[in-house]
Order: C-alpha cells, then sequence, then structure tokens
C-alpha cells in the first residue's frame, strides 16, 4: 500500500488547512535522473546486504507450511537437489510431521488471549477527559484498520524472520469516504533500510524504504493530478499494459523467491521504490522564556527577529528596564539537526514525489523492530528448532522404511516338494482361512516356515520422544501452554503452574512484540492529534459517553505532554470477569448506582440495557410510566435475553430511586 502523502506535503505552506491537494508530477531534470540513479544503486546494494534475512525468513516460512525437505543437498553425482528428490532417489519416501505450526498458533492463541489495550496517559494533572477522548480515537482508529487480525499476522511473521514491520499513515479510507489513519503490514521481503543497526530502539537508522509493485490505474490514483501527469507516467512505464497478464506465483511464496530489486515480478506492474533518508540539516533553535518554549523555529530568521523587534517596541512603552526586555526575548542560534526525506522513484531515477517528513512526528511512517539485534544479528525464534523437526521427520522417514522393507508374513516353501502345485496356488491357499496345504516332503525337507517376528528396538520411538522434548525446551511452547491433558496424577494446582512458567518462557518475545506495537500505537496517536479537525465521532463500541466525540480543540497545545502506556491483559477474559464481579460488589454495597455499574461493565447487555434505564426514567419523570412498569418492563426484556434475575432488578432499581432521592 502507498499512503498518499501528497495530502500532507503542503505542511509547510499552509500549515493544518483543509482542501489539501496534490502537487502535479514535474519532470525529472537530467542531472536529477543520474544522481538519483546513482542513489538508486547505493539503495540496491542496502537491499543485496539484506538477502541472508530474506532467505532465512523464506526457508522458516517453507517449514512453517510444511514444505520441510526443500534444502538443497548434493547427490551421488555431486549435483544439488531438493532433500526430498534425494530421499526419493534412494527409494524412500520423505515423511513429515510438522511440528512447528501448532506451536507458532499457541503462541499466537496466547497473545490473541493476554495482547493487553493502549490506553493514554496525560502527563497534566486533572486530564482525564482528555485521556479518555484519546484513548477512544486510538482504539477507534485500531479498530478501523481491524488490528486485531493484522497484529496476530505480524506477530507471526515476528516469530518466522524476527522482524515486524506495520507502517502509519494517513489517508483516504474508500469504504467510509473519509481520510483516517491507515495501517499496514509489511511483507520483510519487500523492506530496505541501511543493514549496520546495532540498536534495537533504531536510532542507528538512516534509510528505509519498500519496494511497491502496483498496476497502472493504482499509479495514476497515487500519482497523478491532471491528464498531463497521466500521460508522463505512462512514459516513465511504456513498457507496462493494462492487460492482467496471467500469474505466475498466485498465492504462493515463490514471489519473493524470484524479487529484484527494480523489476516487478508480474509483468503488467509498475515497480515504484519510496525511500525515506535522514539527512544532516541547518536549522535555527530557539528559547523563548516568556512562551516557555524551546526547540527548532520552523519560520524564517527574518520573521524571528521581527518578532523581538516587536517586542522591544511593546516592552519599552510599557515601561520595562533594559534587562527586563532582555530576559523576555527570544534566544536563537544556528545548528545542524537531522530531518527525514522521503522520495518516490522509478526504477529509471524519475522523481514521482518527494519531500520533506510531513508528519508532526518528525519521522519517517515506519515501525520496525529487529530481533534480536545481538552482534548486529536478526533472526526468528522458529530458526531455533528447525534442526530439531528436521531430525524428527528424518527419523520419522527412516522408521517407515525399515518398516517397509522388514518381512512380514512371509512363508519359505521346499520347492523339492512341491509335487508340481504353482507357488502361487499355494500362496494363495495359505491365505485363505481353513486352507490345506498338501507337500510331500522327501529327503529330510522341511516343514514350510512363516519369517516376520519382532522387528529390532533401534530406540528410535526414543530420539523422537527426546527431539520433541527439545522442540518444546527450546521454544519455550510446553504441553500446558498448548492445553493438552496432563498426565494421570497431576494435581490441578502443579498443572497450572506449569501453564504460567510455560507463559513465562516466552515473554521476552511478548514484550518485544508489545514494544513494537507500542511504537505503532504512539505513532498513530501523533497522527490523529496532527491531522483530526473539528469534532468527529469515534465509531467504537464502549460507555464512556462524551468520550466517543473527538474534539480537536481539546487536545491543542496539549503538546508532548502525554504519555502511551500498553496495560497487559486488560482485553483478556478472566480480567473482564474479574472486573465485573468486582463492579458488582459495588453495588451491593451501595458504593456506585447501576448507571455508573454499567457504564463501566463487559457485559454484553450492559449498554442498552444502561439505555433503556435513561429511558423509562425520563418517562417516569414525565408521569407516562409507573416505577412498577419500569421494572416490570426491565425484567421482562433482560431474563428472556441473558437470565437476569428479576429481583435483583427490582433491587437494583430500588438502588436507583433511592439514589436519585
Amino acid at each position: 500500500m502507498i499512503t498518499d502523502i501528497s495530502q500532507l506535503d503542503v505542511k509547510r505552506i499552509a500549515r493544518r488547512t483543509s482542501g489539501l491537494k496534490k502537487s502535479a508530477i514535474k519532470e525529472t531534470t537530467r542531472d536529477k535522473v543520474t544522481e538519483n540513479i546513482q542513489s538508486l544503486e547505493d539503495y540496491r546494494q542496502y537491499w543485496d546486504a539484506l538477502y541472508s534475512l530474506r532467505k532465512r525468513y523464506q526457508r522458516t516460512s517453507k517449514f512453517h507450511r510444511g514444505d520441510q525437505w526443500s534444502d538443497p543437498v548434493l547427490d551421488d553425482n555431486g549435483d544439488w537437489v531438493r532433500e526430498d528428490q534425494y530421499i526419493r532417489d534412494q527409494g524412500k519416501l520423505p515423511l513429515k510431521q510438522n511440528i512447528i505450526r501448532p506451536m507458532l498458533k499457541a503462541m499466537t492463541g496466547l497473545f490473541r488471549t493476554e495482547k493487553g489495550k493502549s490506553i493514554v496517559k496525560s502527563r497534566k494533572e486533572n486530564s482525564a477527559k482528555i485521556e479518555k477522548m484519546l484513548s477512544n480515537a486510538l482504539q477507534a482508529a485500531l479498530q478501523l484498520n481491524e488490528t486485531r487480525e493484522i497484529d496476530p499476522r505480524t506477530l507471526e511473521i515476528f516469530l518466522l524472520s524476527g522482524l515486524p514491520i506495520q507502517k502509519v499513515g494517513y489517508d483516504m479510507v474508500p469504504e467510509r469516504g473519509i481520510y483516517d489513519v491507515v495501517i499496514d503490514y509489511i511483507d520483510p521481503n519487500y523492506i530496505i533500510f541501511n543493514p549496520d543497526i546495532k540498536d534495537v530502539r533504531l536510532n542507528d537508522l538512516r534509510v528505509i524504504g519498500q519496494l511497491h509493485d502496483i498496476t497502472i490505474d493504482e499509479l495514476f490514483v497515487h500519482f497523478a493530478k491532471t491528464t498531463a501527469d497521466k500521460e508522463r507516467l505512462r512514459g516513465y512505464y511504456a513498457g507496462v499494459t493494462r492487460e492482467i497478464i496471467s500469474e505466475t506465483y498466485g498465492l504462493s511464496g515463490e514471489r519473493s523467491e524470484a524479487l529484484d530489486f527494480y523489476i516487478p515480478t508480474e509483468p503488467h506492474k509498475c515497480r515504484v521504490i519510496e525511500i525515506w533518508e535522514k539527512k544532516a540539516v541547518d536549522v535555527i533553535e530557539y528559547w523563548d522564556p516568556a512562551a516557555g518554549e524551546e526547540g527548532i523555529w520552523e519560520g524564517t530568521l527574518k520573521q524571528l527577529i521581527s518578532i523581538n523587534e516587536q517586542r522591544i517596541q511593546k516592552f519599552a512603552a510599557a515601561g520595562w528596564d533594559q534587562d527586563e526586555i532582555e530576559r523576555n526575548l527570544i534566544v536563537y542560534d544556528s545548528s545542524i539537526t537531522f530531518r527525514w526525506f522521503y522520495k518516490f522513484l522509478t526504477p529509471f531515477g524519475q522523481v514521482l514525489r518527494e519531500g520533506e517528513t510531513p508528519y508532526d512526528h518528525g519521522s519517517h511512517p515506519f515501525i520496525m523492530y529487529p530481533y534480536p539485534l545481538i552482534n548486529g544479528e536478526v533472526w526468528g525464534p522458529i530458526e531455533d528448532i528447525i534442526d530439531q523437526q528436521k531430525a524428527i521427520n528424518r527419523l520419522w522417514t527412516l522408521s517407515d522404511f525399515i518398516l517397509g522393507t522388514s518381512a512380514k508374513n512371509t512363508v519359505v516353501f521346499d520347492s523339492g516338494s512341491l509335487g508340481g502345485q504353482k507357488i502361487e496356488d499355494l500362496g494363495e491357499t495359505y491365505r485363505t482361512v481353513g486352507g490345506v496345504i498338501a507337500l510331500d516332503l522327501k529327503n529330510g525337507a522341511k516343514p514350510p516356515i512363516e519369517l516376520g517376528g519382532k522387528i529390532a528396538n533401534l530406540g528410535i520411538n526414543e530420539m523422537i520422544g527426546m527431539q520433541l522434548k527439545w522442540m518444546q525446551d527450546i521454544s519455550g511452547v510446553q504441553p500446558a501452554m498448548q492445553g493438552q491433558s496432563p498426565s494421570a496424577g497431576t494435581p490441578a494446582n502443579r498443572y497450572a503452574q506449569e501453564a504460567i512458567n510455560a507463559t513465562n518462557n516466552n515473554r521476552d518475545l511478548l514484550e518485544s512484540f508489545n514494544s513494537f506495537r507500542t511504537r505503532r500505537d504512539y505513532k498513530v496517536l501523533k497522527t490523529i492529534i496532527q491531522f483530526y479537525k473539528g469534532k468527529r465521532y469515534l465509531a467504537i463500541s464502549g460507555k464512556d459517553g462524551d468520550g466517543n466525540v473527538y474534539d480537536s480543540d481539546i487536545v491543542q497545545g496539549l503538546g508532548s505532554e502525554f504519555d502511551l502506556v500498553v496495560g497487559q491483559s486488560t482485553d483478556s477474559p478472566t480480567y473482564k470477569s474479574w472486573v465485573d464481579e468486582t463492579l458488582k460488589e459495588f453495588v451491593i454495597g451501595g458504593l456506585i448506582d447501576i448507571e455508573m455499574f454499567l457504564q463501566h461493565s463487559n457485559l454484553p447487555f450492559a449498554e442498552s440495557m444502561l439505555e433503556d434505564i435513561r429511558n423509562k426514567r425520563e418517562q417516569m419523570a414525565a408521569g407516562q410510566m409507573s416505577p412498577q412498569q419500569a421494572v416490570q418492563g426491565l425484567s421482562q426484556s433482560y431474563n428472556q435475553q441473558s437470565g437476569v434475575d428479576p429481583n435483583q432488578i427490582n433491587k437494583v432499581y430500588g438502588m436507583i430511586n433511592k439514589g436519585a432521592a
């Protein structure tokens, strides 16, 4: 996905104005094309340097899917062949038991159960209303982008490659017909960045980008404004046709294996190379003691000097002495700092769009968490158990081969005793229930002998069990975590403790992924604050009242005085059940009324019941309904829907009347 950041480019020209328009594509000069081609070669070298990471990710993905005999091996002729083909050439059948997939499913299942919830915390006092509104705005944006689905898929990419990547932008959402925050998750095969990073926080990231393969129509939508723009784009991609060519790699991982930096995998696609680069620029640092502000001055030096001159005149007219005037002037100095710049390029060096980052967070839109980045290396946790998976497959194949080549109920007849009978007829009679075979045993011939017996115990089953145990120990996915039944006689408290310990074994992975999600949600929140204007209804289910309406006027001036906290387990069924039980005790104890209970409860009928109670209270106040009729209506409605005891509703409604009195 290409986020249409052309909607944001005029930030420097008309800050926070409406009616943003795309800028027309300008023809790239010959000198600029030459410069861009050289830069593309530098980016290609970065991409080539990530070859090992991509290949290891592709290998773990194959093992995860079940293609576990794809490693190349040397055959007897010295040629490289797939391992399964080499086994077949030896007369064996390459079998596999995919143990990796269930382990990864257990991890994603644990994440779905205990994935937590992002909430906003302000550093200012008495900011509960802002916190609630921003938290709801954040949750609404996450729901709009279906992060409940893309986050588990990103977690799988993290476990397979060690490199989860998502992207946060602000673009048109066609289904809703409005501009909103857009989140996309990215295949690591298509990512570009400087490969010498060593800081897991990515403080040493200088270049990051993405390869896009899009159709000619998508190219027009993202980059064209006029007919002239469309003609120029057709010239850039003259070899691309609108006709859909047969997909060679449909729903196949072979597409990523055939990926090239310059050429798309399908001939009807246009390759667009998106690059974000951190560059040193000259800036003006300032400190304004009168306003209590400091930072980078976004205006011109002339404007800053003019402001100081106006202050001098104003303060002098007010009778201030020279020292007081100087203490309230803006102090500034030239400096050099880093700024992020972006480019969308064709493979031939033409610029489709470029500029300085339009985002207030001052960075690129990507979120990446290289794991574990020890000694500069990144790898997926699944890589740790591939050798054990291969050993299990080889042992299973060996066991099947031994069983297939061993003697099984083979009968030996003395050829001199057959008396002219055909061996085929004797074999058929031998297999017949109640069959009789007549043999003329001469010259000391022995009766028929049946070969079979027991196969020698080679310890294959024990070795397979040992490899399975190692896989569990290495991955941290124990049987209790997978929900397997405990052995007979295992106490319940011990099994529960084993499940907790199994979760702790993977705590590092889950916490690392939560750090990734926190960074993502922070950029989502900054994007919301920057681009949500006026009042906007938040399409989010909940009982937060005014918190479901976002008002940009409330958050103006908030600046950076907020923080983002990911609260663990707040979305788990266990946590929700505990909250409901606690709230129920508060109601019984008379500490809160039923309306407050329903506002914070997770019961599925809480919101509709709260609305009904308020409607019936209004009808009672208008004399349209008696208290008895109101209680009767509630008891009939919710006793059918959710099994609520009518007597309890009577008690609760009594609390409402008592509280209202």
